[in-house]
């Protein structure tokens, strides 16, 4: 019981650095995008 209850721990932090890394990249499409559309 205390083993499952260690995997699903792991499973949500790894969920949480997933979508960090997600927000990261977006952000980083969305300020790229807009540096083009100043440049032009």
């Amino acid at each position: 019981m205390r083993n499952r209850l260690q995997v699903s721990f792991w499973g949500l932090r790894l969920d949480a650095q997933g979508i960090v890394a997600i927000a990261a990249a977006l952000l980083i499409v969305l300020v790229f995008a807009l540096l083009l559309a100043l440049r032009f």
